[in-house]
């Protein structure tokens, strides 16, 4: 999030601003710090639609409705004052009547104005996300700003995706085993990540056995080395080129096909296949597929000396199975095997 250009409003409002200083008006952050001074409820209510108008402008790139917006923020900062039909726009709230229930009742939502808010910080405690200041990061939002808790569910797809929520075909939250959008329930709580507790690349560097076991060329003349093979190659192409063993699941990859290393693994070490599957269910999300592949070395690393006891089996770099790698044709636009 910028630095606020004023002291007065909340956070959405104030990016909004800074947002129509530099791209949309012809007003500068003087304007809107004098405007934010001498505001009055009436003008934090209308700036407000208008942010909610442009938000839902903008979503449609209708950019007609959005230059219209622009010169009405601008009027608005400047004192010139709203259209009459503006003003006169008012929407009936289709959650009043479930607002009206809502004990988290603080002040108005700073998104559409609203009764019956609470901080944005609260409400991400409530439905389970623990990183408050990466969620906020995402949102863009400060975490004592108030909201509602209809505009605040309005985040739960994108806040989800990114802190590593999994759905299901039913729409569960495969975190908690609630329904999608349910608040979260500590006690039903089972393996909820946070950004906090994502690999990185020097977690992956104590698992010994891999290194140890790595052989100087080729895939080595046991299971052993050619599960450290397998391993490394599956590690190291994805943290140096961005790889993947299966990019027909979401995610994308690089140029590089590496399934047989995916598959000898898959079928060489059968313990490996609940997470190796896991790649069906990520989607896009970069994170989860360097979670698995920490997951896979932390099972198969231990392993490594025993296996190094058998003898070779196939090859460890190109192994046909379940896992696939598609090269995209930008011209034809569709896929296309090797």
């Amino acid at each position: 999030m910028g630095n606020p250009i004023t002291n007065e409003l909340p956070q959405s409002l104030d990016n909004f601003l800074q947002d129509m200083c530099q791209m949309y008006c012809d007003m500068t952050y003087t304007d809107a710090s004098k405007f934010a001074k001498r505001a009055t409820p009436e003008d934090i209510k209308a700036l407000r639609k208008l942010y909610r108008k442009f938000r839902e402008a903008a979503e449609y790139d209708d950019e007609d409705e959005i230059a219209e917006l622009a010169v009405s923020v601008e009027d608005l900062v400047k004192g010139k004052g709203l259209e009459e039909s503006f003003e006169d726009d008012e929407e009936e709230d289709p959650f009043a009547a479930e607002k009206e229930g809502n004990p988290y009742i603080l002040g108005n939502c700073s998104l559409c104005g609203a009764n019956g808010t609470d901080t944005v910080e609260n409400f991400l405690k409530k439905y389970g996300f623990e990183d408050i200041d990466y969620s906020c990061d995402i949102l863009d939002i400060d975490p004592s700003e108030e909201v509602c808790e209809e505009c605040f569910k309005s985040w739960l797809p994108e806040l989800n995706d990114k802190t590593y929520s999994e759905y299901n075909d039913l729409g569960t939250d495969t975190r908690t085993g609630l329904p999608f959008g349910e608040p979260f329930d500590e006690s039903k709580k089972s393996t909820k990540k946070t950004l906090k507790e994502s690999h990185k690349w020097g977690d992956f560097n104590k698992f010994e056995n891999t290194d140890k076991y790595l052989p100087a060329h080729g895939d080595g003349d046991n299971k052993g080395t050619q599960a450290a093979t397998a391993l490394s190659k599956l590690i190291y192409k994805w943290f140096n080129d961005g790889d993947v063993f299966d990019n027909t699941y979401g995610l994308t990859g690089w140029a590089n096909d590496i399934s047989g290393s995916a598959n000898w693994l898959y079928y060489n070490v059968p313990e490996t296949q609940p997470i190796l599957n896991r790649i069906k269910e990520i989607g896009s999300n970069k994170d989860a597929y360097t979670d698995l592949l920490y997951d896979l070395i932390a099972l198969v690393d231990p392993m490594i000396p025993s296996l190094a006891t058998l003898p070779k089996e196939g090859d460890a770099y190109d192994e046909d199975g379940p896992f696939e790698f598609q090269e995209y044709d930008d011209e034809e636009n569709d896929y296309y095997y090797d």
